[in-house]
């Protein structure tokens, strides 16, 4: 039997092989147990009685182990590395949701986890909430932004011989992204 916390590797156990007194008695074992993921598994194998073993000189009893694999805690802030999509889109007045491309702690994939706060529709800066969950128990709060529209409004220019009455250039040009209609 054996435990460890989530890493992304199988755990698999070594075997205690007890009681064989002859000289030159052999047993070879084959351990077939592995755990991978957050969870319980059997530590199963098999053997074989090699060289000058008599089966009959043994009664053999067999107990398979148990390996355990128990959640990694994803707490310290800076082994969290999160790649977002949609981040820092220019506001046009429609709602903007962002993902999550690429999530992992310690270099190690996150596979499952949730998140909130992914949606808005105005210019400005917002805070989204990862939250691990099966081989992961943490959360992560990144920012993430919608881009200002850059508008210029330009007004027009105008000349005229001097006449005794007002020169008005009375448009304004829209530059830039302009508005959203």
């Amino acid at each position: 039997s054996d435990s460890k916390k989530y890493d992304g590797t199988p755990l698999k156990a070594g075997y205690t092989v007890a009681g064989v007194v002859e000289t030159g008695d052999e047993v070879v074992v084959t351990l077939d147990g592995s755990q991978t993921d957050v969870g319980t598994s059997e530590n199963s194998f098999t053997y074989t009685l090699n060289g000058n073993t008599k089966a009959g000189n043994y009664d053999v009893t067999t107990a398979n182990g148990t390996l355990t694999v128990t959640t990694s805690a994803a707490t310290d802030g800076s082994k969290w590395a999160v790649t977002l999509e949609g981040d820092n889109a220019k506001y046009d007045g429609t709602e903007k949701t962002v993902t999550v491309s690429a999530l992992s702690y310690d270099g190690v994939a996150i596979p499952n986890y949730t998140v909130t706060g992914n949606k808005a529709t105005d210019a400005g800066t917002y805070t989204l909430t990862i939250t691990a969950s099966g081989n992961f128990a943490g959360s992560k709060s990144v920012e993430w932004s919608i881009a200002k529209r850059a508008v210029t409004l330009t007004s027009a220019s105008e000349t005229k011989v001097y006449d005794g009455t007002a020169l008005k250039a009375e448009s304004v040009t829209v530059g830039g992204d302009g508005f959203v209609n």
